[in-house]
């Protein structure tokens, strides 16, 4: 049984290790073919502690020491009031996902380990690279479905009788991807525009991010942007809901209270690839993925913790869908079954929207005069109380370590704001009869 994989960037090929082993449990024989197209795939990569535990767990697999660039012990959230230091309890992994600049990525470390353990299969695995994917075509009850591509400028075509697509979201409006929507209905996840970049901080007058993630909450208006440290002089810079200019760069790096933490002279100049790649977020779940013998994995199926942590995704994601093919078959009602609906009660819809609603509700707050200054001055009152915060820094962490749900995080950050603004037992409740001042008392002030 020839199953194609169309994608080499991680969910790709963690289905294809997760269905090579659970076929060694069946007994069936597969020959699984990647195709990857090896194209720069995003430089920015936060690999959370439930990401390694899962890698762990699930594929029994480590991180490659060669990848880790840096570790986070802490993030620092930053609007034009101010800025808190925010300790993480467990460290981040900061890296590359592919193999740039002279250093390793995760992704592609990951797929050269891929048959680690199980070296038995070498022969069941196949992965062809550089290669353009130009077409695609699902098995039918009457014909197998094949892939045609092209390979050193040579173009060829091979048959599969199961198709997994894995190209994430950078394939989206590419010629294969349409026809392939096309012909099966597929309906891509919605998206929210991103951008990326890597920037060398040689030059930088002082630098006190190391070990650190920065968030900078509308510093760019309607834009929030993680500035993350990868080596003592280098870092990345990654924005949600739009993609900014190298003049944003320059607005970025002269704020105040993004100079507070690194000063780096013209940092429009001193990006590394001189360009500001875009990116695509998912704000949706993808519809009609799957279908007999045919299916999608990975960021296109939109079923992720929004704005959090992808790589748990991708490894939850593939490993249920090789369990499906292995022990339940690839048709529809089985994929329904055993592939969409875990999916689901894995990857909340419901707390995903939750979570879009808070995105978006920040981002109106944001014009507010009263909002920006409440949120720093609670966040900063906790910080003198103890090293790990308290109801508000568990909700400013959990942006950047995904830890909790969203329905959580709203409950933290709404109970912690109340706290810090009616401290005293019975004064919310006073305040609401109106018996009590609006005065914020004197030794909260910032």
């Amino acid at each position: 049984m020839t199953i194609a994989i169309i994608g080499g960037g991680l969910a790709g090929p963690i289905f294809a290790r997760q269905l090579l082993r659970f076929t060694k449990i069946t007994g069936v024989k597969v020959r699984i073919v990647i195709f990857d197209q090896t194209d720069c795939n995003y430089c920015a990569g936060l690999m959370t502690d439930l990401s390694k535990e899962t890698l762990q767990t699930i594929c029994d697999l480590e991180v490659p020491k060669e990848v880790i660039l840096t570790e986070i012990d802490g993030c620092i959230y930053v609007n034009a009031h101010g800025s808190s230091s925010v300790m993480v309890e467990k460290k981040l992994v900061s890296m590359l996902r592919t193999d740039r600049f002279g250093e390793a990525g995760f992704d592609d470390a990951f797929k050269y380990r891929l048959l680690k353990g199980i070296e038995e299969y070498r022969d069941h695995l196949q992965i062809i690279e550089p290669v353009t994917v130009s077409e695609v075509h699902t098995p039918t009850a009457e014909e197998k479905g094949w892939v045609s591509y092209r390979l050193h400028g040579e173009k060829r075509r091979m048959e599969a009788d199961i198709l997994v697509v894995a190209s994430g979201l950078r394939s989206l409006q590419r010629p294969m991807l349409n026809d392939f929507i096309a012909h099966t209905g597929f309906v891509p996840p919605k998206i929210m525009g991103a951008s990326v970049t890597e920037v060398d901080a040689t030059q930088a007058r002082y630098n006190h991010m190391q070990g650190k993630a920065l968030i900078a909450d509308n510093i760019i208006p309607k834009t929030m942007i993680g500035i993350i440290a990868k080596r003592p002089n280098w870092i990345t810079v990654s924005t949600l809901q739009h993609k900014i200019s190298k003049d944003d760069v320059e607005t970025l790096f002269a704020h105040p209270q993004v100079k507070r933490w690194i000063d780096i002279p013209n940092p429009s100049a001193a990006l590394r690839c001189q360009i500001i790649c875009p990116a695509n977020v998912c704000v949706s779940t993808a519809e009609n993925f799957y279908g007999d013998n045919w299916l999608v994995i990975g960021d296109l199926t939109g079923y992720q913790r929004a704005l959090k942590d992808g790589y748990f995704a991708c490894m939850v994601g593939g490993n249920m869908a090789a369990q499906c093919l292995a022990f339940h078959g690839a048709g529809r009602d089985a994929l329904r079954q055993n592939y969409h609906k875990p999916l689901e009660r894995a990857f909340s819809p419901r707390d995903n929207k939750l979570g879009m609603g808070l995105f978006y509700l920040n981002e109106k707050l944001a014009h507010l005069g009263w909002f920006p200054p409440l949120l720093m001055q609670a966040a900063r009152h906790e910080e003198k109380k103890s090293a790990y915060g308290g109801l508000v820094h568990s909700a400013l962490r959990a942006l950047l370590t995904g830890e909790i749900s969203y329905s959580m995080l709203t409950v933290l950050l709404v109970s912690g704001l109340i706290k810090y603004y009616f401290p005293r037992p019975g004064s919310l409740f006073r305040h609401l009869l109106g018996k009590t001042s609006h005065e914020t008392p004197d030794n909260q002030q910032s």
